[in-house]
């Protein structure tokens, strides 16, 4: 899916009671699943924090995808946002990344809120489990508080997307393909989480990605390419529960 026309650039001044959103519309290469796969992902039953979101019926043309904007505060004013990509001055063009480096940045970003990177790492967890492999730097970001802090913004990008070549963009331990519980492990002793609060967030995880099949299925995606992504989110859990 692509964004398509939605509040962008000068939302400013909004009416009252009315927020932004942006909406993703299918365009010709996408299936008719893409909008309804992307809602019906189980980011927030894994502990995820995401944005609102919603489905947009449109005739002929499968479904729009809306999530609400959470770098605007009510009214229209924006939050300060950083992508991952700027906190490491990392080109994106060239620059892979380990999920290593992103919790050591949310540490640093983050002032040592222990809980912030216990969101990275589920959300690392969660990319894994669910094959979302164009987790590429721009897809994580920061945002400034009113009191001065920084914090993770709610996750956004969260889809089956695997990669034909090379796999994901971001690593575990330097590994980009086949990951398992042991390389999560290695990671969290790496970044200093305690191995029982590691365990605790891969179970989250991996019973949430463990029913999405089932999900999808209710969500009414049963199009190919909604079956392979069953079938290889099940495989991609399995490796996280060990």
């Amino acid at each position: 899916m692509s964004f398509g026309a939605g509040p962008r650039e000068g939302a400013g001044d909004l009416p009252a009671g009315w927020s932004a959103w942006l909406v993703k519309f299918p365009t010709v290469k996408d299936d008719a699943d893409v909008g309804r796969r992307e809602h019906a992902w189980m980011a927030a039953a894994a502990g995820v924090e995401v944005p609102k979101c919603r489905i947009l019926p449109l005739a002929g043309i499968g479904d729009a995808f809306a999530v609400r904007r959470f770098d605007r505060r009510p009214g229209g004013e924006r939050v300060h946002m950083r992508s991952a990509a700027g906190a490491l001055s990392c080109d994106l063009r060239t620059a892979r990344a380990d999920y290593e480096h992103l919790l050591r940045a949310t540490l640093a970003v983050c002032g040592g809120d222990q809980a912030q990177v216990h969101a990275m790492f589920r959300l690392a967890a969660f990319n894994v489990a669910s094959v979302n492999e164009d987790d590429h730097l721009k897809n994580f970001a920061f945002l400034l508080d009113a009191t001065g802090r920084w914090r993770l913004a709610p996750a956004f990008d969260l889809t089956y997307s695997p990669l034909a070549v090379g796999g994901r963009w971001t690593t575990v331990c330097d590994v980009g393909r086949e990951i398992t519980r042991v390389h999560f492990l290695e990671l969290a002793s790496r970044t200093g989480i305690k191995p029982g609060a590691a365990r605790r967030i891969l179970e989250d995880v991996t019973t949430a990605t463990n029913e999405e099949r089932r999900h999808l299925r209710a969500a009414g995606c049963d199009g190919p390419v909604s079956r392979a992504a069953g079938t290889a989110v099940a495989v991609a859990t399995a490796r996280l529960r060990g």
